[in-house]
């Protein structure tokens, strides 16, 4: 399968996600790779580090992974949404954001169960595919996708 999203978490491991619910990790700086099969078969296009041995892999159709054990148990989280999540990045305090279709943004403050959805619209009032998100402080973000750049104020 196409790989899509790699991250490297504190201890030093490496995980990889790709298409038909394949993952990949290291647990010794990428000496070697063992795979590993997420409990969602589809396509997984990014994976964020949250801590040591925390991950968790995003993509289509919304599907959202966590592992706080590097991958030997996957939990599926609730997004509330079925719009394909291409982008995310992990929040100053914590929390994430992952960004996607439609110009969906979902927010997960740090600790919180939960994800919040919100919308980002462009000067053109477009909602657009969004691919890439990039912290500039607490509360606001540049977005990047199919329209350009973009900066907004999460909620």
């Amino acid at each position: 399968p196409h790989l899509n999203g790699i991250t490297r978490t504190p201890d030093g491991a490496l995980m990889v996600v790709a298409e038909r619910g394949a993952a990949f990790r290291s647990l010794d700086n990428g000496a070697t790779w063992q795979r590993l099969s997420l409990p969602y078969e589809g396509s997984m296009f990014g994976v964020l580090a949250l801590g040591e041995r925390h991950v968790l892999a995003y993509g289509l159709r919304g599907n959202v992974q966590e592992s706080t054990d590097m991958g030997d148990t996957w939990t599926e989280l609730s997004t509330g949404t079925e719009l394909s999540l291409q982008g995310g990045t992990v929040l100053a305090d914590g929390g994430v954001l992952l960004v996607g279709s439609n110009g969906v943004l979902l927010h997960r403050d740090a600790g919180a169960a939960e994800f919040t959805e919100e919308f980002y619209l462009n000067e053109r009032q477009e909602t657009p595919v969004l691919s890439a998100v990039l912290p500039i402080s607490a509360r606001e973000v540049l977005v990047a996708g199919e329209k350009g750049l973009g900066r907004t104020q999460l909620k």
